[in-house]
């Protein structure tokens, strides 16, 4: 009769404890997971309000955009209005013919009012710096999308490590739940002079280990929720019924490596942000050259004056052209376009340096994707026949042939393997990541798609690797 209640226990609290999420009722997790759509999503729009990295990268942009207008606004016509007003108070001394001297007070006031017009015509300058400023705004732009990708990998990858530590702890309990059992029938076989004092010191080892990782799962636990309200904010959590079995990333579509050369170039922003720079960079130095060239101005002017004692012009209106022409700069626009031309040497080699960094690691980490997913293969496939394993132990032990030991350690590997299972996911989601955002797709349409497969509650009899979406 003890035996089958052994029995009977290790296989519950291999199952139960396994899927301890889906232990809620059913309707309940529907209702969190319907209310929960856009959590991530959520989560992403309260980090880009805190987020110290994307709130720079918008205020570039936004100083960016600024500086576009006011390059634009060179060329635009100015109107400028002055007004003199002058108190004048003087003793003047005068000398007749006979050499008498007088001497007389005077006070007057003078004005001046006039209003000043100045229309660009030709400023190669200016019209130098509005290309520069459009492309240190398109720059700027690249960069805070690349930043919105950067936060939104973050975020994901916060809530992976959430729920990695969640599901270690959850194998964790299993397994100490198992060795629990077994502590508990070889303590009553020891006593019953059917075992050794070994193997309950064996089974009492292995609980207190058990014991020690579901802490050490509970502390990583912490430490990865403490890690996730930094990005997020103090209020961002993950769903208790989330899991991380049930997710498999959405299937990137096969690449020769060529082809993910050539989208990498076309779709990657911060290559796209660093090639702007660089051209942003010529333009400097075509700007500094064009100090050479004459400036030409269409001026109009319309003043009116008053003055008590001399004699003034009471009204004048004017309108011209003024040509002016650099002649002599003592080296100045040399060393201004030398200066230049270094910072878009620079600039050529951090753009390079750039493609070659996102193209070694995206390379790197799409090849290891494929090695991954056969790891994951491998390891389900490992899962399922440990599985086997343990019920043929089982019905081996109903038969007499199997042992209590066997089956405890055999319960044992199918809870190694379901860790094992935990981290190659964790692995895949981060190469996974790295793919999406080096070919531009990581967007809010692809976190909701996430956040679908994220929520699904797992059931008894589903398969671990979850749900397979192909969005193409």
């Amino acid at each position: 009769m003890s035996n089958s209640k052994f029995r009977l226990s290790m296989g519950l609290c291999l199952i139960v404890l396994f899927f301890l999420p889906s232990v809620f009722p059913v309707y309940a997790q529907e209702k969190n997971i319907q209310s929960d759509r856009s959590l991530l999503t959520r989560h992403l729009e309260e980090a880009r309000s805190a987020d110290p990295g994307f709130l720079a990268a918008r205020a570039a942009k936004d100083a960016a955009d600024r500086a576009l207008d006011g390059s634009r606004a060179l060329l635009g016509p100015k109107v400028a209005l002055s007004v003199n007003i002058t108190h004048s108070e003087r003793t003047e001394e005068a000398t007749n013919f006979l050499g008498q001297r007088s001497e007389i007070d005077r006070r007057f006031e003078s004005r001046l009012n006039q209003l000043q017009a100045r229309q660009p015509i030709f400023r190669k300058r200016e019209l130098v710096g509005i290309e520069q400023a459009e492309s240190q705004a398109e720059a700027s732009r690249r960069s805070l999308a690349s930043a919105d990708q950067d936060l939104a990998m973050r975020l994901l990858l916060a809530w992976t490590d959430v729920l990695v530590a969640r599901s270690n702890k959850i194998t964790f309990q299993g397994a100490a739940q198992a060795a629990q059992e077994s502590f508990a029938e070889t303590d009553r076989r020891y006593k019953a002079g059917d075992t050794t004092i070994q193997e309950v010191d064996q089974d009492r080892a292995r609980l207190s280990q058990a014991q020690a990782l579901i802490e050490d799962a509970i502390a990583q636990e912490a430490i990865a929720d403490q890690v996730l309200k930094t990005i997020a904010g103090p209020a961002a959590t993950v769903p208790a019924f989330y899991s991380l079995l049930a997710f498999t990333p959405i299937r990137t579509p096969a690449y020769s490596r060529d082809e993910l050369l050539r989208t990498i170039e076309t779709k990657n922003q911060d290559i796209a942000a660093a090639r702007y720079q660089e051209y942003a960079a010529l333009l400097e130095r075509e700007k500094a050259r064009s100090d050479r060239y004459p400036t030409l101005d269409a001026i109009a002017s319309a003043s009116q004056g008053r003055n008590d004692t001399l004699p003034t012009i009471k009204n004048e209106q004017r309108i011209g052209l003024q040509l002016s022409v650099p002649i002599y700069t003592h080296g100045a626009i040399r060393a201004a376009v030398d200066q230049a031309d270094a910072n878009f040497r620079r600039a050529q080699a951090q753009t390079q340096a750039t493609i070659n960094k996102i193209n070694s690691d995206t390379l790197a980490a799409y090849g290891n994707l494929a090695v991954i997913q056969s790891r994951i293969s491998a390891t389900d496939q490992l899962y399922q026949a440990t599985l086997l394993s343990l019920r043929a132990q089982q019905a081996g032990f109903r038969a007499g042939i199997s042992s209590r030991a066997e089956i405890a350690k055999t319960i044992a590997e199918l809870f190694s393997v379901a860790r094992q299972q935990i981290g190659i996911r964790r692995d895949q989601i981060a190469a996974w990541a790295k793919v999406q955002a080096a070919i531009g797709g990581f967007d809010t349409e692809l976190l909701e798609s996430l956040h679908k497969i994220l929520s699904r509650p797992i059931s008894l009899g589903e398969e671990l690797n979850g749900i397979r979406i192909d969005r193409r």
